[in-house]
């Protein structure tokens, strides 16, 4: 989720640092002031939202949760506890940039917005298509999510499972040969030159120009 968060923030021309534990992420903040924090408040068994909440000796810090249908801490208990903007997990990429531009916007903190960005070759963007070889091929906004979620996650595995958490227009009970086919069909529209991902079993791993690969059949 933090590579995917970060990887959507670059099209506010944020710099992003991920943080993967409560305790990390207090450190950081007593060290440092981000223009922009994002909390995903289902970390460490929810005691993460408590990030939302500001002190009253603290400048003004723009803050955003990270939340999930159905769980515990909803979108009415995050604006409670401080969070300045709610987004949905999982997210389509435009919602979390367009939706960090304008909050950035509304603390005053000068910013601009790149609607693509250039990743091993391709141009991904948030207009949901992608580029390759001066050619530009249209994306649904799920396949344009799944895209994201590959290379925001570059030479990591990701699971299907993995994947269902984090690709928007996939629910819970996807299956994984429906996961595996997903993949497979959003592959086959990009030319063979443009995209490097593994499969291992239902697995699948976005790797670098200079590493071999299969394309899912």
């Amino acid at each position: 989720m933090g590579n995917l968060a970060a990887f959507c923030l670059r099209h506010s021309a944020c710099r992003s640092e991920v943080v993967p534990s409560l305790d990390q992420a207090r450190r950081r903040l007593a060290e440092t002031r981000p223009d922009v924090l994002l909390v995903d408040v289902t970390l460490s068994d929810g005691a993460a939202i408590s990030l939302l909440q500001a002190r009253e000796d603290e400048p003004p810090l723009a803050r955003i949760a990270l939340v999930r249908p159905h769980d515990r801490w909803s979108s009415h208990e995050a604006f409670g506890r401080g969070a300045d903007q709610v987004v949905t997990v999982p997210f389509t990429p435009d919602e979390l940039a367009v939706r960090a531009f304008a909050l950035l916007r509304r603390f005053a903190i000068v910013t601009k917005i790149s609607h693509s960005q250039l990743v091993h070759a391709l141009e991904l963007s948030i207009d949901e298509k992608v580029g390759i070889d001066g050619r530009s091929i249209r994306l649904t906004p799920a396949q344009n999510s799944l895209l994201y979620v590959l290379a925001a996650n570059a030479g990591t595995e990701l699971s299907a499972h993995d994947i269902r958490q984090l690709a928007w227009g996939l629910d819970a009970q996807t299956s994984d040969d429906e996961v595996v086919r997903r993949v497979g069909d959003l592959l086959r529209l990009i030319p063979a030159g443009g995209t490097r991902v593994e499969r291992r079993d239902h697995s699948f791993r976005f790797v670098p120009q200079s590493e071999r690969y299969e394309r899912p059949s």
